[in-house]
């Protein structure tokens, strides 16, 4: 089954992204779809810069990407993460 969820992030600037992800029973990934809702779920409302390397890791660039981040004012806020 596949499964998406989006997670919404704003930025220090205003800026705000909403990433998509798609867990297809095709895809292999490194954790589940249970586990990367609820982890995911726990970090809501917290800024990125006190996530931990696994945590971001989670997540692709440019959210992680340090040039990215300074362009947008230097944090973001974890604002939502919903299953579609």
């Amino acid at each position: 089954m596949t499964r998406k969820f989006i997670a919404t992030f704003t930025w220090t600037d205003g800026h705000v992204d909403i990433i998509r992800y798609i867990y297809a029973p095709e895809h292999s990934k490194q954790i589940s779809a249970d586990d990367f809702k609820v982890l995911n779920a726990a970090l809501v409302g917290t800024e990125i810069s006190t996530w931990s390397q696994a945590e971001k890791d989670r997540f692709e660039e440019p959210l992680t990407d340090s040039a990215y981040i300074a362009s947008h004012g230097g944090d973001a806020t974890f604002t939502s993460f919903v299953e579609e």
